[in-house]
């Protein structure tokens, strides 16, 4: 796997981008191209406004650095992290799909396009709500390591002016646990799948929606959420397997 070189608008001179005196930073390559879920507009994680899109700064950048490159597809890949959103305006929007056939979104840019419309960017409330998007909803992309997630959900509440009282570090570290799950099995956790082998892929994770979680971890919690259909299908899916159930807090109380 291609080892990604992390970005940070606040770290040190970066060879495709630069900073302009208006307070932009543009592309000095000749191509790049930014690709997330196409689903990300349902949940105002990327939102098109004018010639702007308004997009969670945790994705990819794919870097041609010359014609040459464009045109043999020759680009090396950049992952750009920041604890906010972004105002970037690409030249083009297209569509695309990804290694599994899910459709994406492809912002595409050209020599001196703005990638950031402007570097001083202000504190926003909501873009902490939309981190609990990412995680609840399952859209957090599998690009950081494990371990560093809660601190990256810290990081956004705070940097955004957003205090974490009612939720405890130890209540972001459970959350994190049990949404994070084994791709190849998402009946088992990825701090479990850690647990048998300390030399797992620290970003061979994916983070499921939280409607889905109960279906993968009891009869009694399939019974008790998600629509009728789905119910159905759970629990026989797991009683015909045979599987090992997990109790829940509130079968023991009831029991």
């Amino acid at each position: 796997m291609e080892k990604l070189v992390k970005i940070d608008p606040k770290s040190g001179k970066i060879d495709f981008l630069k900073e302009m005196p208006d307070g932009s930073v543009v592309f000095t390559c000749y191509h790049a191209e930014i690709e997330v879920p196409s689903n990300w507009q349902d949940h105002k994680l990327a939102e098109i406004i004018s010639s702007d899109v308004y997009i969670f700064a945790l994705f990819n950048i794919r870097v041609y650095y010359t014609d040459e490159d464009y045109d043999n597809k020759n680009y090396k890949t950049y992952f750009f992290k920041y604890i906010t959103k972004i105002y970037t305006c690409p030249n083009m929007i297209s569509e695309g799909r990804d290694e599994n056939g899910e459709k994406t979104l492809i912002l595409e840019y050209g020599e001196g396009d703005r990638f950031i419309r402007n570097k001083n960017i202000i504190m926003d409330s909501k873009v902490a709500s939309t981190m609990l998007d990412l995680m609840t909803l399952g859209y957090f992309p599998s690009v950081i390591d494990y371990e560093d997630i809660p601190v990256y959900w810290t990081d956004v509440c705070n940097y955004n002016g957003v205090g974490l009282d009612s939720m405890s570090q130890s209540s972001i570290d459970l959350i994190v646990s049990e949404l994070c799950r084994d791709p190849k099995n998402y009946a088992r956790s990825y701090r479990h799948k850690y647990r048998d082998n300390p030399k797992v892929d620290p970003k061979d994770w994916k983070i499921i929606n939280l409607t889905e979680l109960p279906k993968y971890t009891s009869v009694f919690a399939s019974i008790t959420s998600g629509d009728p259909k789905s119910k159905l299908i759970s629990i026989c899916s797991r009683i015909r397997s045979g599987e090992k159930q997990k109790t829940s807090p509130v079968e023991e109380a009831i029991m």
